[in-house]
């Protein structure tokens, strides 16, 4: 499903994850409740006079990996047309510990699925994507290694891993990843792990967001 070949509006979802169970930093944390994203086109109508994206947003509460109507708690509209102002970036947030910090060990590590269906194609003139993530190592021994994945068999995205052995919190760009994104809708997802399978904590903290660049 391809949309008109107009530029998009700046949008920073910045949800937190409402009612999640966040590990306190030092702990190996356990899986909580996963924040989702799902995108679609919205079609002409009173939110866009033009069409657009629907990006709509919430916590998954039953751990199905589905966003259903009643867990949405944010939508917003990224509108096509010539009176929309000219953007490059669009960055979506895809985790969010802000209130601690999330931990793994081993390198079998957690997964968080994220945007229940993205498909690169719905962004017309796109030229990069890219992500950002928060994380640190307890041991400085120890890598702390987050990566993307995609679909329900968590395939790594090649390329996609961001590694550090700082014992502090980093801030951290990955690689261009854009011809490494699979064609066609999928469903995306963040992981974490250490790189040796030690009893010793990796981290994640703050936002993770996917970074998407489009030519004017």
């Amino acid at each position: 499903m391809m949309i008109p070949k107009t530029t998009l509006r700046v949008l920073c979802l910045s949800l937190g994850l409402l009612f999640s169970c966040q590990a306190n930093d030092g702990i190996d944390g356990a899986n909580g409740k996963n924040s989702l994203t799902v995108i679609s086109k919205e079609i002409a109508g009173p939110h866009c006079p033009y069409g657009g994206v629907k990006i709509s947003a919430g916590v998954d509460q039953n751990s199905d990996n589905q966003l259903s109507e009643d867990e949405i708690s944010d939508v917003k509209y990224v509108c096509d047309g010539i009176d929309d102002p000219i953007s490059k970036t669009t960055r979506i947030l895809i985790h969010n510990d802000n209130g601690g910090a999330t931990g793994a060990s081993s390198t079998t590590g957690n997964q968080y699925p994220a945007i229940v269906k993205f498909d690169k194609r719905n962004w017309s003139n796109l030229t990069s994507i890219k992500y950002s993530t928060n994380i640190r190592t307890e041991d400085a021994s120890v890598e702390a290694i987050t990566y993307l994945y995609a679909g329900y068999t968590w395939r790594k995205i090649p390329g996609s891993e961001i590694k550090t052995t700082s014992t502090t919190y980093k801030n951290l760009l990955s690689d261009e990843l854009i011809d490494a994104f699979p064609n066609g809708e999928f469903m995306l997802g963040l992981g974490l792990k250490a790189a040796s399978n030690s009893s010793k904590v990796v981290f994640l903290s703050k936002k993770t967001e996917l970074i998407l660049t489009q030519k004017k």
